[in-house]
């Protein structure tokens, strides 16, 4: 399994662009899980329903952080949140979104405490235990990620874990070019592959290849 995560400053831009992605990834027949990790602007949910997402009231990747903050245990049926597409496609969403539920489960996460700056990261070993059971679970091709924009305890944690085949930066006309160089320097430093799309996604045949090429 590659698995590819999609970062940028900005949040609609990147989501586009692994939308798709999935879509050329399924036209060549590759399975896939996509995975919405970005839990203050989730935009999946509504960019899946291009690819047949149609599910209501779904728990998804905030759930499984409330479970473990609430408990101290990693959910042991994290197939609960997955959802099935179609043949090939499977999706974890972000959560139940729009919602009040998913409002108030976001203002409830204590991301400081699952994600620390210092000392034992727990949200790194859920991750990790969260992508070797979706694996097993799911056997996709390809895990596609959309990350958090900016600076985040949960892009820099899951980034910094150096677990990424790929990280795919989304860079936008208007962005913070110091920024956007600063983490690709940083990925660079600790041997992450990196993929800079720029100018409303001009190069996507060349990052499509990259991709296939994993």
């Amino acid at each position: 399994m590659k698995t590819v995560g999609f970062f940028s400053f900005q949040n609609y831009s990147k989501s586009q662009l692994l939308v798709w992605a999935a879509t050329q990834l399924r036209l060549r027949e590759k399975k896939l899980l996509v995975a919405d990790f970005n839990l203050p602007s989730p935009n999946l949910h509504f960019l899946m329903k291009e690819l047949g997402f149609s599910q209501a009231f779904s728990p998804g990747f905030l759930d499984y952080l409330l479970f473990f903050q609430d408990t101290s245990l990693a959910s042991n049926e994290p197939g609960k949140y997955v959802f099935k597409v179609e043949e090939g496609l499977f999706f974890m969403p972000a959560g139940n979104c729009p919602s009040l539920d998913y409002a108030t489960g976001i203002l409830d996460l204590d991301l400081k405490r699952i994600f620390p700056l210092h000392g034992p990261n727990l949200g790194l070993g859920l991750f990790r235990f969260l992508k070797e059971h979706l694996e097993g679970l799911v056997n996709p091709d390809f895990l596609l990620i959309d990350l958090p924009a900016g600076f985040s305890p949960i892009s820099s944690t899951i980034i910094g874990g150096n677990i990424f085949d790929l990280v795919v930066i989304v860079v936008e006309q208007n962005d913070n070019h110091e920024s956007v160089n600063f983490i690709k320097g940083v990925l660079d430093k600790i041997g992450l592959r990196t993929f800079l799309v720029r100018d409303s996604f001009a190069q996507t045949s060349e990052f499509l290849k990259t991709l296939t090429s994993l």
